[in-house]
């Protein structure tokens, strides 16, 4: 099942039948005490605006969503860990506000979730990353069409940036000086992971050659013009491992450091790491911040650390 990748998707974008704004009594009560409440608000959303179309049950959106929003966390970095837990219901409502016409609800809602204290770094890795996983869900099953979908992402581009400044504030820059391409794979249609990929990297201090490249060949002319220490690439569907393992395999030949590290990323590479080595990279992370540690020890040792 391909998903928007975690570390680094009808005509109208959001249905007329969705349920009108959440009323003054609703939102004082803020996202975090509603709760269940919340979920089932978007539960019920979702169900008038798609089921006619794609004929889903509902219990899809009863229980396989809440299950698919555990599982997300099953396997925690140090990083997630320690951060602040939304729960599913904030997460579906706060998903469902992405996709409404009234793009204000969802600003509504990140407010909120900022006056609780919820801190750049852990709406970048909690919210906004299970966010996007479940629009890749509701896309793959036909609950939300890709245009749709896509709408929701831009949405969340723009909320990254509004928070970039404070986030890169919040860092520890290193004193060495690294750079890193980052970029996503051939044919992926997304790129809102490889985005936090760059935020953590930028306030690290890194220099980044971002994506994505027309070509391989502009990918090969990136990594021989400047000594990369890393090279990233992001992926959520295995229909396009081959033309990945054929651009990694363009960097490994053309790259002005021999020496250069390459990182895959994506939920295809969670659920199977053995693929990592089927395109010719050396790791992969869970999430942005993982990313970056793995990549900072790289460049300190030149061994990257176990999985």
């Amino acid at each position: 099942m391909a998903q928007p990748d975690n570390w680094m998707q009808g005509d109208n974008p959001a249905s007329d039948t969705c349920e009108p704004p959440l009323r003054d009594e609703q939102q004082s009560r803020g996202p975090l005490a509603r709760g269940r409440a919340g979920g089932a608000r978007s539960a019920n959303r979702i169900r008038n605006s798609h089921l006619q179309s794609s004929a889903l049950s509902a219990s899809v959106l009863e229980d396989v969503v809440p299950h698919l929003l555990r599982s997300f966390s099953r396997t925690e970095t140090p990083a997630q860990a320690n951060r602040r837990q939304f729960g599913e219901p904030v997460v579906q409502e706060f998903t469902h506000a992405i996709l409404d016409a009234d793009e204000t609800i969802a600003s509504r809602l990140l407010d909120e979730l900022r006056g609780e204290g919820a801190t750049a770094e852990e709406l970048y890795l909690g919210l906004f990353s299970d966010t996007a996983r479940l629009l890749g869900y509701y896309w793959e099953t036909d609950v939300s069409p890709f245009t749709e979908v896509t709408l929701g992402l831009w949405r969340l581009h723009r909320m990254v940036r509004d928070l970039s400044p404070e986030f890169r504030r919040e860092g520890v820059r290193s004193g060495v000086a690294m750079q890193a391409l980052l970029t996503t794979a051939p044919g992926e249609q997304h790129s809102f992971g490889l985005l936090l990929v760059s935020e953590w990297f930028s306030r690290a201090g890194w220099a980044i050659q971002p994506g994505p490249f027309d070509t391989d060949r502009d990918i090969g002319r990136a990594v021989g013009a400047d000594p990369m220490t890393v090279v990233g690439f992001s992926v959520s569907s295995e229909i396009n491992l081959d033309k990945l393992a054929a651009s990694i395999a363009i960097v490994r030949r053309k790259s002005l450091n021999p020496k250069v590290g390459i990182m895959v990323g994506g939920s295809l590479f969670n659920s199977r790491p053995d693929l990592v080595a089927r395109v010719g990279a050396d790791t992969t992370a869970g999430d942005a911040a993982e990313a970056l540690s793995k990549a900072q020890q790289f460049a300190i040792s030149g061994q990257w650390a176990s999985a």
